[in-house]
């Protein structure tokens, strides 16, 4: 307290000798303590536990598709001169394979679906000089507008082993890279190289959401997927970021592959996954207006690898390319709106234009989709509603969710809902997973 050190009666240093503590009467203040207190830890420990169910209802078998149990441990820290560190581990394992059987299913998806351990983030971050910082390590770089479209957003791969159920945030996987930021003013740069070459997660051999399935039901042979080979797998990408009153925009240049495959046919005829290089240059960007906010992304994609038709591939000897390498135009225009209490609207709409186009491409020349997200929250943000529409052009189908989340305390919440996978025409995108209907909930205790 102050004017002890200069009291009056020479009460400097009362107490015993070594005791950090002052004494005045029955009055005894242990300075230590006060300052043990006031220090912050630089390690922050937490993360969750979360059992998840599903009910696939609309098979002809109705049985429990998911019975996960997630574990999920994250570690933060802060360092001297602002630099912080990230580690984020996650693990689960899905009981509904034991009680299916497992020689139902393949090893493949006994692998991608059953049990997985991974390192999720796990980087170092902090300023090298006063305008220039680094991030290294395994990390998640979003960039661009659109929640449902990979336009501008290229860095990352997305989770797509259980499609429309999960959303753009929590559907990205991270990748090792090196990123640098230059900051001036309301401008940043930003030049990132990733290390670390990782595909989409996709639905595998026998899965609900096998992409092949219905080639293999047709009697095709469908090798391991052909990986580019080590030396060549390094990806760059650059953005120039612009903030201003209101909003921000981009420019975007990426030298990265697609992270979707395309298949190849080797001369004994079976078809092979592949992963084509393509550049991307593009912009992005967004304005508030009132209770609007309004957003676009744009870009070019380079070298795309398009499949060639049906009719046209029996033409072809075994061996010659079954793909065509094209230029691609895709855009989003979007909005939000919060002029309703507690309530948020969203709408989007994406679509893409083919270059130098031939009747040749399994593809049409444009394409597209829209989607319309519903977010509601009530009672002071603890019960939160959802409802997610995605609709693709040319009779391609429908995938709608709807679910509800409440928290029961600030640690614990329950939620559930449903979501249903609509099309009626035999060659829609959507058709083959019309049966995966599902109901789902969940708990989940963060820590």
């Amino acid at each position: 307290p102050e004017g002890f050190e200069d009291d009056e009666d020479g009460m400097e240093g009362f107490g015993d000798e070594g005791d950090e503590s002052v004494g005045l009467g029955e009055i005894k203040i242990d300075m230590a303590a006060i300052r043990t207190e006031g220090e912050v830890s630089p390690y922050t420990f937490g993360g969750f536990i979360r059992e998840e169910i599903g009910y696939s209802h609309a098979h002809d078998d109705p049985d429990f598709s998911k019975i996960r149990t997630t574990l999920n441990l994250s570690l933060d820290a802060k360092f001297f001169d602002d630099w912080k560190g990230k580690f984020v581990w996650n693990g689960f394992y899905d009981y509904a394979y034991s009680r299916q059987g497992r020689e139902k299913f393949t090893d493949e998806t006994l692998d991608a679906y059953e049990s997985e351990s991974e390192i999720r983030d796990f980087y170092l971050d902090g300023p090298l000089t006063d305008w220039l910082r680094v991030k290294a390590g395994r990390q998640i770089i979003a960039w661009g507008e659109s929640d449902t479209a990979q336009i501008t957003d290229m860095a990352n791969p997305r989770d797509l082993r259980e499609i429309g159920m999960v959303d753009i945030e929590d559907a990205r996987i991270p990748v090792a890279a090196t990123k640098l930021s230059a900051l001036l003013d309301s401008w940043e740069f930003n030049f990132v190289v990733i290390h670390e070459f990782r595909t989409n997660k996709i639905g595998t051999e026998g899965s609900e959401f096998d992409l092949l399935g219905g080639l293999r039901k047709s009697g095709a042979t469908i090798e391991d997927e052909d990986l580019p080979e080590k030396n060549k797998q390094t990806e760059t990408l650059f953005r120039v970021f612009k903030s201003f009153n209101g909003g921000d925009f981009s420019l975007v240049w990426a030298d990265t592959f697609n992270d979707s495959f395309y298949l190849d046919r080797k001369s004994s005829g079976a078809l092979v996954p592949k992963y084509k290089r393509v550049k991307t240059l593009g912009a992005s960007g967004n304005f508030v207006s009132g209770s609007w906010l309004f957003k676009a992304e744009l870009a070019k994609k380079f070298g795309k690898a398009l499949a060639l038709s049906q009719a046209e591939v029996q033409g072809l000897k075994s061996g010659e390319r079954i793909w065509s390498e094209k230029d691609v135009l895709e855009g989003m225009i979007g909005a939000d709106y919060s002029g309703i209490s507690d309530l948020t609207i969203t709408i989007e709409a994406t679509g893409e234009k083919i270059l130098a186009y031939d009747d040749a491409l399994n593809d049409r020349e444009i394409g597209g989709g829209f989607s319309l997200r519903l977010a509601h929250a009530a009672l002071n943000d603890t019960l939160k509603s959802t409802l997610f529409w995605v609709h693709y052009t040319d009779n391609n189908g429908d995938v709608i969710r709807a679910d509800v989340s409440y928290d029961l305390i600030d640690a614990l919440q329950v939620s559930g809902g449903v979501i249903n996978y609509l099309a009626s025409e035999q060659d829609a995108v959507v058709y083959p997973f019309r049966d995966n209907d599902r109901i789902f909930a969940s708990i989940k205790y963060s820590y």
